[in-house]
């Protein structure tokens, strides 16, 4: 009988499991040497949901047209854990290049000259900040992980140096894994997004995250001049 109650319980203890790792869920994310990415911080005005679909029935296929390839985004999780931003989502898209980019920008502008306006009229926060990736750049969300995004800019560019280092040693050192760290990023004019240095870290869990971020907050921020972090899931699929 105890054996018979042992071999059950092993049994269902072997189910529970294989259901719990069967939930976890991945998404990958991939930027190729030479792309331009975009990273989109919006926030969307109430009563804005007609002309943004507009905007995605005219405007998005003329981006497409002219080397615009949408990327899966991010969703801002719980509120931010420093800083004083928190986005409705980052929308991510890539071109060929930065050339390919501004040529894009006039056809949408001579094509549709309310592009601006309609961006002015759906989000009363539209921050944009691309980068020229210097290689291949993959990873991968895992739905069992944390996931925080961090924004910095400097104060003192050559002190931020030592921070921006120090910062990511000490993650490291913490269990962190830097998925992704950008620099050298552009805003386009009207929509200035810049950090000095923004990256995308993975934690085992918020435990982990939680005592690193005790030892961020107690590190020397003289050369900080700001800062956006918040933890970020992909969006939900479409429909749900």
């Amino acid at each position: 009988m105890r054996r018979s109650i042992r071999t059950s319980l092993a049994i269902l203890f072997l189910l529970a499991a294989t259901h719990a790792a069967a939930e976890v869920q991945e998404k990958t994310y991939a930027y190729q040497k030479g792309q331009v990415v975009d990273f989109l911080f919006a926030i969307q005005n109430p009563d804005s949901g007609a002309l943004l679909k507009t905007y995605f029935d005219e405007a998005i296929p003329i981006a497409v047209e002219n080397g615009y390839q949408p990327l899966p985004g991010f969703r801002p999780g719980a509120s931010p854990t420093q800083g004083n931003f928190h986005p409705d989502f980052i929308a991510i898209g890539a071109w060929p290049s930065v050339a390919q980019r501004k040529r894009a920008l006039h056809v949408l502008e001579s094509r549709l000259p309310e592009f601006h306006q309609w961006r002015r009229d759906i989000w009363s926060v539209f921050g944009v900040t691309y980068y020229e990736m210097p290689e291949d750049v993959s990873f991968v969300y895992r739905s069992d992980r944390l996931h925080v995004l961090t924004a910095y800019w400097a104060k003192d560019p050559s002190a931020f140096k030592t921070f921006e280092r120090r910062w990511a040693k000490e993650a490291t050192r913490a269990g962190g894994r830097l998925l992704l760290e950008l620099k050298d990023g552009e805003s386009p004019f009207g929509y200035h997004h810049r950090p000095d240095y923004m990256t995308l870290t993975q934690w085992d869990d918020q435990a982990a995250f939680d005592a690193f971020l005790a030892k961020n907050r107690a590190m020397d921020h003289g050369s900080v001049e700001h800062v956006h972090q918040f933890p970020v899931t992909p969006p939900p699929p479409k429909g749900k």
